[in-house]
């Protein structure tokens, strides 16, 4: 399908309401107090490219990071 015009009008219904955020927190301990924090995007997870690819990685790298003898801590 293609689009033959040039210029369009769109109208977007939103609302900004009070809600929440779910989300989860993994910390592996570490020999040390010193803490190193593994952050990603998670903004809108629906998007693979840079929001879920983002978590599968991180949720990887907590898997393969649980299974080691670590000197510092993470936070996922």
């Amino acid at each position: 399908m293609e689009l033959k015009d040039q210029e369009y009008e769109v109208c977007i219904e939103s609302s900004l309401e009070n809600g929440h955020l779910t989300y989860g927190e993994c910390f592996i301990n570490g020999k040390t107090e010193h803490e190193i924090l593994i952050s990603c995007h998670i903004c809108h997870p629906s998007l693979c490219n840079d929001n879920l690819s983002g978590m599968a990685l991180s949720t990887f790298l907590a898997k393969t990071l649980r299974a080691k003898s670590l000197r510092y801590s993470y936070r996922f």
